[in-house]
């Protein structure tokens, strides 16, 4: 395991959750015929963050959420879906 493989062999937690909590509907999008692509896939998770998320005017939530999405290695998570 190289040094950038940090979290359970994923480049790092934030990026190893969203594939844990999403791995099933992007396979089943990727069944439907869906192209696993990083844009569509970075645009689906802002958009349930937005909806589940950021309805508390909370800054505070706001700050660390958005934290957490810049720290998701998109391309690791398409790779992951191309190869199953």
């Amino acid at each position: 395991m190289t040094e950038s493989m940090k979290f359970n062999g994923w480049t790092n937690r934030e990026t190893w959750l969203v594939n844990l909590y999403f791995e099933e509907t992007f396979q089943q999008m990727k069944n439907e015929g869906w192209d696993a692509d990083r844009d569509v896939i970075k645009e689906y998770i802002a958009d349930f963050l937005d909806q589940h998320c950021f309805e508390s005017p909370n800054d505070f939530i706001q700050d660390v959420i958005t934290g957490f999405f810049d720290k998701i290695d998109f391309d690791e998570i398409v790779e992951h879906i191309e190869a199953d």
